[in-house]
Formats: structure tokens, sequence, C-alpha cells
């Protein structure tokens, strides 16, 4: 039995599946640790994936800025920096849970499996972290240009 707690959105059961037909013989030969590390290991690169995702909104929101601020656009990035901050937090809390996990798998063999997963997050968080200035810059320089529109007027 393995018990995980995660977003409704990840289908476990086919990251599961799929270590299964990839690395049929390995996984099988191998204790149940290995696959719930390959568990982990399928979540972050799902969160590395929504972050992707995140990237590309920022980049889009700071093209428009740019070219045409609108209303809209400063809402869209004022959305965009709450759903930063919440991610940020979430993956706090897995950090917490992986960094759990370590110390109390700090004596078996595999624990250096963990650490890897640990290192991930942490560079995670460190991305959110550099979006959340990028899109706070994206804020500024809307609202100076919104202010020289302004001005002109």
């Amino acid at each position: 039995m393995l018990i995980t707690i995660h977003s409704s959105g990840i289908d476990l059961k086919q990251i599961v599946e799929r270590l299964f037909n990839i690395q049929n013989e390995t996984i099988k030969q191998t204790r149940i640790d290995a696959l719930y590390y390959n568990i982990l290991v399928g979540l972050v690169t799902k969160y590395q994936q929504l972050l992707t995702a995140l990237e590309l909104s920022v980049n889009e929101y700071q093209r428009r800025s740019f070219v045409r601020p609108l209303p809209a656009i400063f809402e869209s990035i004022d959305t965009l920096s709450r759903q930063a901050i919440m991610l940020r937090r979430q993956f706090w809390h897995v950090r917490n849970i992986i960094n759990f996990l370590l110390h109390n798998e700090k004596d078996k063999d595999d624990a250096k499996y963990i650490e890897m997963v640990y290192d991930d997050i942490s560079q995670l968080i460190d991305f959110v972290e550099s979006y959340e200035s990028t899109i706070n810059s994206i804020r500024e320089l809307y609202v100076a240009k919104v202010s020289l529109q302004i001005k002109k007027q």
C-alpha cells in the first residue's frame, strides 16, 4: 500500500504504470523504496511543468504590458502574483515533508534519492521566488508606463 498527498490533477496511477513499463524488471526486483522515490520524482517533475507554464505566463504579461498597458493586464499580473505565492507555500510544505523523510531515512543507502528530490524542490522554490520578483518588476513597469501615458495627455 502507498499513501501520498498530491493534487487531484496528478494521475499517480499513470505515473506508477509508466514506471513499471519503462523500468519493468528493475523496479520489480528492488525494494518498495525505489518505487516510492520514483513517485516523488514524478511529482516534482509535474511541479517543474507547472513552473514552466508560470514562466511562459510571466513572459507573455511582460510583453503585453510594454505594448499596450490595459487594466485587464494589471489584474492578470496581480492574479499571477497570488498564484506564485500559493505555489511557493505549497513547495515549502513539500520541502518540509521531504526534509522529514530525509531525516527518517538518513541511515539508509537510498537516502541519496531523497536528497536529490529535496534539492529539486529547493530549486523550484528558488525559481518561484525569482518569478515573484519578475512579476513585481512587471507590475512596477506597468504602473510607470500608465503614469507616463497620463502625463502625456
